[in-house]
């Protein structure tokens, strides 16, 4: 496995999961992004982890390579949705971190 590195709001892989994370970021500008860093090139990386300073439960996003859907979100108390929609991705995402 990997480690993570903090996802900032000026990084991009120049695909919708970059609208995802855009919507999340406007709507808690709180919000910590990290995304899995790898050690092997054949290893996955399409793997963010979110969370806000105020909730427990922490999110975690995966998608394609080049950051296309579809989109696997989960969160630490069990919640999944498997959506290839930008707007559901982020729409999911801003709930949970709300509470």
């Amino acid at each position: 496995m990997g480690r993570t590195a903090e996802w900032r709001a000026d990084d991009r892989t120049g695909g919708p999961i970059d609208d995802v994370m855009a919507s999340v970021r406007e709507s808690f500008p709180d919000v910590r992004i990290e995304r899995l860093t790898v050690t092997r090139p054949a290893d996955d990386d399409n793997v963010w982890f979110l969370r806000r300073p105020d909730i427990e439960d922490e999110w975690q996003i995966d998608c394609a390579p080049g950051g296309r859907p579809p989109f696997l979100i989960e969160s630490d108390s069990g919640r999944r949705v498997r959506t290839g929609d930008v707007g559901e991705a982020a729409r999911t995402l801003v709930a949970g971190l709300r509470y």
